[in-house]
């Protein structure tokens, strides 16, 4: 038999009545993929309230039922306007290290000529329209090694570039049981981020980032920037999804075991899991979210 492969342009519906209000892709299934509309970036705030909410439970049912831990990921394309302040007041506490990033099957950007630019901006000019910059530039993603999530949440989500991977725990990542003496931790100048500050050198061990470059790194090894790139990681979408093959999908989600983002491009979030039978534990996450008086309005 050969081997199964997905090539549809859109999401389809699989029981709608009770994955309400996700969507899943009826047309896959290897893994586990269900959008969930937005009205607009950046998002209304109930229909952000309820998203955040969603995303906590989600984040404590993985950890418990898989052992599942969080890493919060955000496009470097979003910051500009509304989030370069915030990002430049929060780096030294959330402490962001670069990667790159791409959508499967597109090639990454090439910085422009300088006659390029300046054609674009000359046009702009007389249009009286603003110049977008960031079709200049590469797709790049900050990974906030300090692990705070449900507070990068509140600072960075719903502008359309928040991306959460959910990952087995690295036990390399743990750093020792350091016991500093009465001495040093009665000190006026002692401070507990000390502890944090250790967990993220231990972070930079993380298996994930090595195994990311090998696995999405391709498109971006005859660049100069290959080599100095700590990871590389999918800007996935549904269609990049539904086109990939079985085989091209396992070994992507051999990086990671979920997968939920904020997608522009699907005008919603994307939710991903390695998983294939997901569709009752969503189900339960949602009914008792419905219980607690969380309902979300399209």
């Amino acid at each position: 038999m050969p081997p199964l492969q997905q090539k549809v342009s859109r999401l389809e519906l699989m029981e709608p009545k009770t994955i309400e209000p996700f969507v899943r892709a009826q047309a896959i299934i290897d893994i586990s993929v269900y959008w969930l509309p937005v009205s607009k970036y950046p998002m209304h705030p109930p229909q952000k309230e309820w998203i955040q909410e969603f995303h906590r439970r989600l984040a404590a049912h993985l950890k418990k039922t898989d052992a599942l831990r969080e890493e919060i990921f955000l496009q470097f394309k979003s910051l500009y306007p509304d989030l370069l302040d915030r990002f430049t007041e929060t780096s030294s506490d959330y402490i962001p290290m670069t990667g790159a990033s791409l959508i499967p099957g597109t090639t990454p950007q090439e910085l422009p000529d300088f006659e390029a630019v300046k054609e674009q901006v000359q046009a702009a000019s007389k249009d009286g329209t603003p110049v977008d910059v960031n079709r200049w530039m590469p797709d790049h993603l900050h990974w906030f090694v300090s692990k705070k999530p449900d507070q990068q949440r509140v600072d960075f989500f719903g502008y359309g570039g928040m991306l959460t991977l959910y990952l087995p725990p690295d036990p390399e990542t743990t750093p020792p049981v350091i016991k500093l003496p009465k001495l040093v931790t009665s000190h006026p100048a002692y401070s507990d981020s000390i502890h944090s500050e250790i967990q993220a050198v231990y972070s930079l061990r993380d298996k994930f980032l090595a195994h990311s470059k090998n696995v999405f790194g391709e498109p971006f090894r005859k660049t100069p920037s290959y080599k100095g790139l700590m990871f590389v990681l999918p800007l996935l979408t549904s269609t990049s999804l539904l086109d990939a093959t079985v085989e091209q999908r396992a070994t992507w989600f051999s990086v990671f075991d979920a997968y939920f983002c904020e997608s522009k491009v699907d005008r919603g979030m994307l939710l991903a899991l390695k998983n294939p039978a997901f569709d009752d534990e969503l189900n339960e996450l949602i009914r008792t979210m419905k219980e607690d008086g969380f309902v979300y309005k399209i």
